[in-house]
This record gives C-alpha cells, sequence and structure tokens, in this order.
C-alpha cells in the first residue's frame, strides 16, 4: 500500500499502482453486486486520476535493477491484453527519446549516443520467469 508514512521510492509505485488496478478490474467482475458498484465508481476515480500513471511511473521501475522492461509487459498484458504491447513500445519510445536527450546534453562525444534502434536488451527466460514471480508476489499484497 502506498502511505505516506512509508516514503516508498518511485520505482516501487509501479507496481503498488497496477496491483490497485488489478484487484479494481477483478472487482468489477465479482458476483456480489454490491462490490461491483462499488468498483466501478472506484474505478472511474482511478481512471480520472491514474490513466496516464503507467508512462510516468514506469520509468521508475525501469531504472530499479530488479525489474524491466519485459515485467512492465507482463503487467500491462494482465490488465489489458489487447494494448499491452502498444503501451510498452510507446514506453520504450520516450525512454529511448530521454536517453538520447540526456548524452547529447551531457556528453557530445559519448559513444553511447546511438539510435534506440540499434539498443537491444536481452534476458534470459529464467529471469524472466523470477521477473513475474516477483510481479505476482507483488500482486498478492492485500490492501
Amino acid at each position: 500500500m502506498i502511505s505516506a508514512t512509508c516514503y516508498p521510492t518511485s520505482n516501487l509505485y509501479f507496481l503498488q499502482v497496477w496491483t490497485i488496478q488489478t484487484h479494481l478490474l477483478e472487482s468489477l467482475k465479482d458476483e456480489d453486486e454490491v462490490i461491483r458498484d462499488m468498483a466501478e465508481r472506484m474505478m472511474v476515480k482511478f481512471d480520472k486520476y491514474w490513466d496516464e500513471y503507467s508512462i510516468v511511473l514506469a520509468f521508475g521501475a525501469i531504472l530499479d535493477p530488479r525489474m524491466k522492461l519485459e515485467t512492465l509487459g507482463y503487467c500491462f498484458e494482465k490488465i489489458d491484453p489487447l494494448t499491452w504491447e502498444a503501451k510498452l513500445e510507446k514506453i520504450k519510445e520516450k525512454l529511448y527519446k530521454l536517453f538520447s536527450e540526456y548524452c547529447s546534453k551531457n556528453d557530445t562525444s559519448n559513444p553511447l549516443k546511438r539510435k534506440h534502434s540499434d539498443m537491444h536488451m536481452s534476458t534470459t527466460s529464467s529471469s524472466i520467469d523470477s521477473i513475474k514471480s516477483n510481479a505476482l508476489h507483488v500482486s498478492h499484497i492485500t490492501f
């Protein structure tokens, strides 16, 4: 849970907000009408304030050594299986643009200044499984 007394760092917010969203989405399908109605009202508020949370919070999550783009893809796919790839691609583009901007402002002779298409990240299947396991662990936190 996000709390003013804990002061979590930005890399933790993405999974916390994602967990809240997944719980709300599950509650929309609950057989209890009271729960469904409450979840619908809460989802309206969630969408109002957190509609674009993924872009801002994803950067903090990506920079966390325990969580990478594959984890974001997993989280997005759980929320919306139809558009998760487009959301992930949008975040990649913005991240690469931010990185290019950083390189151009900090060192004009930097050899790291490449097009984002030249950049690629590889992850072994065992580390992807570990990432998914961590995401599932966070999704079981109750609030």
